[in-house]
């Protein structure tokens, strides 16, 4: 007993910082003001005679523990109290936006003090407090420090990407760095058990992660936070690094999925009248194919009434936007190194604008390869117009069949299959199906009307 009571007094000296949760509670007005739908059985409140806190239970003798967060939800929109704390853990099917047939029809401030990882659940989350029947629309704050593990959950693509080991880097600060990483990652769990002590490696790291961690993101993500400001950054930086080269690797060799990709182009139209392919005999519904033509080329007089270079300083110091007849503006900026070493400016805006449209009117019709092209009609590489099929309609019943046509194609980019969107630009017709390469067509359509004769 006495080691018992020894433990307990360091503890209380160690000057802990009270629970987050209880602690806003306790701010905002405490319990009887504050309604809060979470998962936990209990809470700590002051103490009546303000020394300390007690432990309670949040539900009363009126309410079971299963019930407690939807009659803190009601309270809530019964206007007896004015804020409500959730959690994601219990938050599943709660409404808590102005309902028009609430009492409390009070614009909502939505304040996320920690965002989930994924943007699927950070808009599910948000969607508590925006509904159908509401008075008013809510306000949201997204609340985030500026530390590597939060900015996240804000937007990944918008961090400086510089990796720690990069060229710039010397030597000694890479290994530096590399022992101090391996330190902090033990520190907060991600890597267990990474230091060996046998005698001959002593202090050699194994770097064993544990397998239910291998694929938790959010789990990572989350045990960075508890690293100091400096290592955090530079580990996220690393992490974004890494992640942002797989994508890279991903979409070279065509195995990237970007989920409905948006297909866009200066001007979009139906080639022809779509063609019905298969119908399914049980519903009658039909899988039609969509033949477009899709323009992607910018013309000198349109060049000329915004720009007079075809290549600009960029949103970052030494890069600079592309445009080109053949396909507009350019995926990625390039480089000032990269510009100089692979053309050269022409002083006379006139012969800059023979050789334009030169380009402009020969990409109409054939691939930047010239016309001794090995893929002949079906290279599309800088080719201005492009034919672009995508079959829409019923698609479920026969996926399986356009999966294996496309898998007999012989390029791997022709293999995978890609939810696409396109709208014309005549008469805003928009389209959501799969694309179909242009070389793939036949065999896709041929294994259709196979299946068509099957069901008949």
């Amino acid at each position: 007993m006495e080691r018992k009571f020894k433990i307990l007094k360091i503890i209380r000296s160690l000057g802990l910082p009270n629970n987050p949760l209880d602690d806003l509670i306790d701010q905002l007005g405490g319990p009887d003001n504050v309604a809060e739908i979470t998962g936990r059985r209990g809470m700590l409140v002051r103490a009546s005679n303000g020394k300390g806190v007690v432990y309670q239970a949040r539900n009363s003798k009126d309410v079971t523990m299963e019930m407690v967060n939807m009659h803190e939800k009601q309270l809530f929109m019964d206007g007896k109290k004015f804020v409500a704390v959730i959690s994601e853990a219990r938050s599943a099917g709660v409404s808590l936006q102005a309902d028009r047939r609430a009492l409390n029809q009070r614009r909502r401030v939505h304040l996320t003090l920690e965002l989930p990882w994924s943007a699927d659940r950070a808009i599910q989350q948000f969607g508590r407090t925006r509904r159908s029947n509401q008075t008013s629309a809510p306000e949201y704050r997204l609340l985030f420090t500026d530390l590597g593990g939060e900015r996240r959950f804000a937007s990944i693509e918008s961090l400086p990407v510089v990796p720690p080991g990069c060229s710039s880097e010397k030597l000694d600060t890479i290994d530096d760095f590399i022992m101090k990483a391996k330190a902090a990652l033990v520190s907060v769990g991600i890597v267990r058990d990474t230091v060996l002590g046998n005698g001959k490696e002593y202090g050699k790291f194994s770097g064993r992660i544990v397998d239910s961690d291998m694929h938790d993101v959010g789990r990572f993500f989350n045990r960075l936070l508890g690293l100091p400001p400096e290592i955090q950054n530079r580990l996220f930086e690393l992490f974004v690094s890494i992640l942002d080269l797989l994508i890279q690797n991903a979409r070279r060799e065509g195995h990237f999925d970007s989920g409905i990709v948006d297909m866009k182009a200066n001007t979009v139209e139906l080639k022809e009248k779509p063609k019905t392919v298969h119908v399914d005999k049980m519903s009658g519904a039909s899988t039609v194919l969509f033949t477009f033509i899709m323009d992607r080329g910018v013309t000198w007089e349109w060049m000329g009434k915004r720009h007079f270079l075809l290549a600009f300083e960029g949103s970052t110091s030494g890069m600079f936007k592309i445009f080109c007849p053949a396909v507009g503006e350019a995926l990625r900026e390039m480089p000032l190194q990269e510009l100089k070493s692979k053309y050269r400016r022409i002083s006379s805006p006139e012969k800059a604008r023979k050789g334009w449209e030169a380009e402009y009117e020969t990409s109409s019709i054939q691939c930047m390869h010239g016309p001794k092209c090995k893929l002949g009609g079906f290279c599309t590489v800088g080719r201005r117009l492009q034919e672009v099929n995508v079959l829409g309609g019923l698609i479920l019943p026969v996926w399986g069949t356009i999966e294996k046509a496309l898998s007999k194609q012989a390029r791997q980019s022709h293999k995978r299959i890609r939810v696409v969107r396109i709208e014309t630009t005549t008469d805003n017709q928009r389209i959501v199906g799969l694309l179909i390469p242009n070389a793939a067509v036949k065999s896709v359509l041929q294994d259709l009307e196979w299946v068509q004769e099957i069901d008949d």
